[in-house]
C-alpha cells in the first residue's frame, strides 16, 4: 500500500489518513454496516456480527465457510489458479534446489533417481480423476481450491 519507510511527519500524516480511510470506526458503526463481501446474488454476504458476548463472534466464525473465494479478498477469480499453479513450480523448484550438486562416486545415488522418486511418490498420491458431469450435477461448478471428499 505505502511501499516505503515512515521517515518524517508528512509520511506519518499519510499513513494515518490511509489507516483512517481504509480501516476507520466506520467498520463497526452498526448504523452502516460494512460488508466484506458480496457476491452478486446475494446469497452470501459477510458482515461483521453484532456487539455482545465473544459466542456472537465465535458463532459467527464457526459459520463462515471453510472455502473462500478471491472475490472475498477483492481479488480476480482466477487469482487461486494462479496461486496455485505457482506453488506447483516452486515445489519443484526447491525439490531439484535441494538436490546435492556433487558428483557422486561409483555407486552413489544419481540426482534425477532421487526426483524421479519423489515424483513416483507424489503421484501415488494423486487421487482418482473426478466424474465430471456427476460432480457438477451434484455440487455446480467446483473450483480450485474447494475440498471434496470422493465416494470410496
Amino acid at each position: 500500500m505505502y511501499g516505503g519507510r515512515v521517515s518524517d511527519s508528512f509520511d506519518r500524516r499519510i499513513l494515518t489518513t490511509y489507516l483512517e480511510e481504509y480501516l476507520g470506526n466506520f467498520l463497526f458503526d452498526k448504523f452502516h454496516p460494512f460488508m466484506f463481501y458480496s457476491s452478486p446474488d446475494e446469497s452470501v454476504i459477510y458482515k461483521l456480527p453484532d456487539t455482545g458476548p465473544r459466542n456472537n463472534y465465535t458463532e459467527y466464525i464457526a459459520s463462515m465457510p471453510i472455502m473462500q473465494s478471491p472475490e472475498v479478498f477483492g481479488l480476480h477469480p482466477n487469482a487461486d489458479i494462479s496461486y496455485y499453479s505457482t506453488s506447483a513450480k516452486n515445489l519443484w523448484r526447491d525439490l531439484v534446489n535441494l538436490q546435492p550438486r556433487t558428483a557422486g562416486g561409483e555407486g552413489g545415488v544419481r540426482r534425477e533417481d532421487v526426483v524421479d522418486k519423489v515424483a513416483t511418490d507424489l503421484l501415488s498420491k494423486i487421487p482418482a480423476p473426478f466424474d465430471l458431469p456427476v460432480l457438477r450435477k451434484s455440487i455446480g461448478i467446483p473450483t480450485p481450491v474447494q475440498v471434496i471428499n470422493p465416494k470410496p
